[in-house]
């Protein structure tokens, strides 16, 4: 498998998709909030030294991330956007 992104909206669905890949011998990591700073950046860096074949994402990876080996970028779900004053 290629270097690949996982975009998916919720924590719990990014351990399931996590979970599975494990489960098929694919080498993936997930990230979330709830990391702390140093511990998304060394996953980003072993991304980045393709350590990581799949690294499964919410939105706390949706900007600025520039991989040159990322090969396949997927949105698995449809980005939810909170704005405030609706309901």
């Amino acid at each position: 498998m290629t270097q690949t992104f996982i975009f998916v909206n919720t924590k719990q669905f990014a351990h399931q998709i996590h979970e599975r890949l494990r489960k098929a011998g694919y080498m993936s990591y997930i990230m979330t909030s709830k990391m702390t700073p140093e511990e998304r950046d060394e996953t980003m860096e072993k991304f980045r030294k393709e350590q990581i074949h799949v690294l499964i994402a919410t939105n706390i990876l949706s900007r600025g991330i520039d991989v040159p080996s990322t090969q396949l970028v997927i949105n698995y779900d449809v980005p939810t956007l909170k704005v405030r004053g609706t309901n």
